[in-house]
């Protein structure tokens, strides 16, 4: 697990860094780089946005890891992470669903292949997501009918490998939305 948000309910511009190194089976030391950077308007992804991400993953383990394009409700994502479901929260996840597109992550030595049973030691840039739409946000009735879905998510390729490949942890989600604090949650998802 890297980190990809800050601990602060608002957005700040700047990145988040973490280098470290891993030992293979031979103990061989080998180092793993990783830089999270948020759009210059949104921001960095924020501990809210942590909170709509794991959701998001939990409704795509429900849906049975089929589809990059998971189909979602904002509603249902906001009773899920046990928020209210006013306006301003709508607002909350559309802008969590901006800053996780915009968000870019270099990542070097951080991800194991699965089918070469081996860490990918080369450099790549990724987006956690690759693209989201929310139907009540759009403006042309045919393009609703036509995606027959309240909204959706296209998850990012190197994520959406990572989940086939069995990395999606069980979390006890109503634990998980329940602790109080970023730090708590943090801690839960690592440990």
């Amino acid at each position: 697990e890297f980190p990809f948000a800050t601990l602060s309910r608002k957005p700040s511009l700047g990145s988040i860094k973490c280098e470290r190194w891993i030992s293979d089976a031979s103990g061989q030391r080998h180092p793993q780089r990783w830089l999270v950077q948020g759009g210059s308007e949104s921001g960095l992804p924020t501990e809210f946005d942590e909170r709509v991400y794991v959701a998001l993953m939990a409704v795509t383990r429900k849906q049975g890891i089929v589809s990059r394009k998971v189909t979602f409700s904002v509603y249902a994502l906001l009773k899920l992470m046990g928020e209210a479901t006013d306006s301003k929260h709508y607002r909350s996840v559309e802008r969590s669903l901006e800053r996780l597109l915009r968000a870019s992550i270099t990542a070097e030595g951080a991800f194991w292949d699965a089918d070469k049973k081996e860490l990918v030691h080369l450099a790549n840039g990724f987006h956690l997501i690759e693209r989201y739409w929310l139907a009540y946000k759009e403006g042309t009735d045919e393009v609703i009918e036509r995606e027959g879905a309240p909204g959706y998510i296209v998850w990012g390729d190197e994520l959406w490998r990572s989940f086939q490949a069995g990395y999606l942890k069980e979390l006890d989600l109503a634990l998980f939305f329940a602790l109080e604090t970023p730090i708590a949650r943090r801690l839960y998802r690592f440990l």
